[in-house]
């Protein structure tokens, strides 16, 4: 619904109330103090005026209120044709960095540990690279001797 649709609904649900029921009526509909002047044609002076005879009245935090919250929901996932550009250029990349090509094969990390026999886990290759480590040799190091003695020491 767009603001004008919301503002002249709101101030026919409004009309023939009371000045103090209109304004209990925005503050229940989650109308920033903003709205509730913009549907009762009242400055910001008067409302504040008008609030303060009136018990205390809970009105929505900042960016709460429910045209914010719309505005909100229509603006997500919208973006301008360059920004689109720009989104799958970065797309693009991130897949084009994540592909390696080892002794001929060519894949991802998980899809060329599959290809070949590697002495150790996926996650320590995964582990080396981000350590600094070729892809290669992230794939064919064997495991530390340390760590081999403490698997057959443990198995044992």
């Amino acid at each position: 619904m767009s603001r004008e649709a919301y503002v002249a609904a709101a101030r026919r649900d409004v009309a023939g109330m009371t000045l103090e029921d209109a304004i209990r009526y925005c503050c229940r509909d989650r109308m920033s103090k903003t709205q509730a002047c913009e549907v009762l044609h009242i400055s910001a002076a008067d409302l504040a005026s008008a609030t303060q005879a009136m018990e205390r009245l809970h009105w929505p935090p900042h960016g709460r209120s429910n045209l914010h919250q719309e505005s909100q929901d229509r603006q997500r996932g919208v973006c301008t044709p360059a920004q689109a550009a720009s989104l799958a250029r970065a797309r693009q990349q991130r897949l084009a960095d994540q592909i390696h090509t080892v002794r001929g094969k060519t894949g991802t990390v998980p899809e060329l540990y599959q290809q070949f026999d590697c002495p150790c886990s996926l996650r320590q290759v995964q582990r080396r690279i981000a350590d600094g480590l070729s892809v290669e040799k992230a794939l064919f190091t064997p495991t530390a001797r340390s760590n081999q003695h403490r698997k057959t020491h443990h198995q044992a």
